[in-house]
């Protein structure tokens, strides 16, 4: 009886949330590269430091102030201010003293001309480490209710974290930086989904199993992220009977084809109701959600074949593309926003064109911000915290 009153009351707190403003989970997310940015400018310091330095080093510098952040956002401006004016303190104060560490520094442009590009390492690691503090602290009260997931229309932090998460993994992913057939990337992406599907049912079967407190407006009765991350790398596989080079365009229609249909088909009233009266019902939200999150997995797989692209690059270039990113960024949040105020409000429940440009828009800054950090700081051979 105690459990089942905690698990009413812990559904009817994150209940009904509308999320906060735009400003502030832009403010949350550029924590990340204002970390980064401390952590380049000065590991030099400390790279002849014992392991457990340089890991005390890591923690302070990458993984604390996002936890500080995420329970105290009220924090984050100064946060960030000190993460970003301390370094130039430090090594204005070191130069002074002559005791700046002088090495050659082996980061910067060799390190964007490997297969691996150490800000994109920098981006997906800073995203796995802020999605595993959010999802701890989201059950304890100290974590601010408008950072949890909005109930359905509204922007907050962990929504845009799940967008976040699929966008980055399509950076990445394999029918990103591989080249091969139709049927054997079918194939491939069968095999290499079966895991997630696995976790999925598994997920699934424990949360039922222990009656674990879930909120059915999130994806449906049944249905959950790894069912959605599965399926929309299957139904990307199966959309490139066309060349990858239209996929810009195939996400653009697919997104306002969608918006269109929830905006004047009454597919937005549909998806709102509480009809669960069959498995399409039940499971109506991470269904059709699908089509949202598959366009926005269409334009991270352009973004990461413009990044991991054969083609040579001088510094220049480098600099470009960064420029190029802040500039689509820009873009993406105006027309976000736009959408968000004359079509519909920004739904992360929907996915609709609203949360997927502004989560473009998002992801894309902090590329941007990354990039130009790794061009501008070189370090000294020393991987990533990440």
């Amino acid at each position: 009886m105690e459990y089942q009153s905690y698990k009413k009351q812990h559904e009817e707190y994150l209940s009904n949330n509308t999320g906060s403003s735009f400003i502030q989970v832009y403010l949350l997310l550029l924590l990340a590269p204002a970390s980064v940015f401390f952590h380049r400018s000065l590991a030099n310091q400390i790279q002849h430091s014992s392991q457990w330095i340089r890991f005390l080093f890591d923690f302070t510098v990458i993984t604390f102030p996002l936890l500080i952040c995420f329970c105290f956002p009220m924090l984050t401006l100064w946060i960030i201010s000190f993460l970003v004016l301390f370094p130039f303190a430090i090594n204005s104060f070191l130069k002074r003293r002559g005791e700046t560490t002088k090495q050659k520094s082996v980061w910067g442009l060799e390190s964007l001309q490997g297969k691996r590009k150490s800000f994109v390492d920098e981006y997906r690691g800073s995203m796995l480490v802020s999605t595993f503090i959010a999802i701890l602290l989201v059950d304890f009260t100290i974590f601010p209710k408008y950072l949890a997931k909005t109930e359905t229309y509204g922007t907050s932090l962990m929504d845009v974290g799940v967008g976040s998460f699929l966008f980055a993994s399509s950076l990445t992913s394999k029918q990103t930086l591989a080249v091969n057939s139709r049927l054997k990337t079918i194939q491939k992406t069968l095999s290499s989904t079966s895991p997630l599907l696995i976790v999925g049912f598994i997920r699934l079967l424990g949360v039922k199993a222990t009656d674990y407190q879930e909120h059915v407006s999130e994806y449906g009765v049944h249905w959950n992220f790894f069912f959605t991350l599965a399926s929309v790398s299957i139904l990307f596989s199966l959309l490139q009977i066309v060349k990858h080079e239209i996929n810009i365009v195939l996400g653009i229609f697919m997104l306002i084809a969608y918006q269109f249909s929830l905006s004047k088909f009454g597919l937005s009233s549909y998806l709102q109701n509480n009809d669960r009266s069959n498995l399409l019902n039940q499971n109506k939200e991470g269904i059709f959600s699908l089509f949202g999150y598959t366009a926005l997995f269409l334009f991270g797989r352009e973004i990461g074949r413009a990044i991991f692209s054969n083609k040579e690059r001088d510094l220049a270039n480098w600099k470009w593309m960064s420029v190029k990113m802040g500039l689509g960024s820009c873009i993406t949040l105006l027309l976000g926003l736009l959408s968000h105020y004359y079509i519909e409000q920004t739904s992360r429940r929907m996915v609709n064109m609203a949360y997927v440009l502004t989560t473009l828009s998002m992801n894309l800054l902090l590329l941007s911000c990354l990039l130009l950090i790794s061009i501008c700081t070189p370090s000294t051979g020393e991987q990533p915290p990440f």
